[in-house]
């Protein structure tokens, strides 16, 4: 990700996402003012030793953000509201709101993609790296597992697989498993519990092998206990 910043690009991105003015980023690096100004206008370019400091100091931001954080960042800089990106993506609304609210942590590659486009930027190594380590289930060696919104139709994953339905309270409360499951989530519409706040949102991992889907559906209800209360005998589910 780094070296596909130019450097003046480099020094506005730490200056941003520390927050500091040019002078402070100057004291951190023992450099004067007029230097950090120079590279900020083009005139000048850090030597490798301090482009290695700055790649430093902008990777230990890009570490604490999250992807909500990343969008909603781009998209101000931008001058957009939330309508306006995800017509330039061409998502629905919900599915920005989502991503911003913070209620989709690691959405599907397309949409990822969706939005880098739209917003010309491309999305940090680093938080790439935390969306895929917080999207598995601790303890079970399964993950990582994609979002998406079981109330949006266009955001349905059309693939085989295991999925996962969660509360208002990020609580994981259900898991099934079949060859389309966006086609399996349509048919729950009409259950008297396939509603806010009982389901907030879901989440899945791709399977194709049917043995292995069934194998991962058992571990998972066995690891979420009684927090999978849809799972249990004699509910309709």
């Amino acid at each position: 990700m780094m070296k596909e910043r130019s450097a003046r690009q480099l020094v506005l991105d730490v200056l941003a996402q520390l927050g500091i003015k040019q002078k402070q980023l100057a004291m951190m690096l023992g450099i004067s003012q007029a230097t950090v100004s120079h590279w900020v206008t083009g005139k000048a370019t850090p030597s490798s030793d301090q482009g290695a400091m700055l790649t430093e100091l902008l990777g230990r931001t890009e570490e604490r953000r999250t992807l909500a954080q990343w969008v909603t960042e781009k998209r101000n800089e931008r001058g957009w509201t939330v309508a306006d990106l995800a017509r330039e993506a061409e998502l629905s609304l919900p599915a920005v709101y989502n991503i911003e609210s913070g209620r989709i942590t690691n959405p599907r590659e397309r949409t990822r993609k969706a939005l880098e486009r739209a917003l010309g930027a491309q999305l940090a190594v680093a938080i790439e790296r935390e969306m895929t380590a917080s999207s598995g289930i601790p303890g079970t060696g399964v993950g990582p597992f994609t979002d998406f919104d079981p109330y949006v139709e266009d955001e349905l994953p059309v693939v085989a697989g295991v999925y996962v339905f969660y509360d208002i309270s990020d609580r994981p409360i259900y898991v099934g498993k079949s060859e389309n499951i966006g086609k399996r989530v349509k048919t729950y519409s009409e259950k008297f519990w396939f509603r806010k706040p009982i389901v907030e949102k879901a989440a899945y991992v791709q399977v194709e092998d049917e043995n292995l889907r069934a194998q991962i559906e058992v571990i998972l209800i066995r690891f979420l206990k009684s927090n999978a209360v849809l799972n249990k005998m004699n509910v309709d589910r």
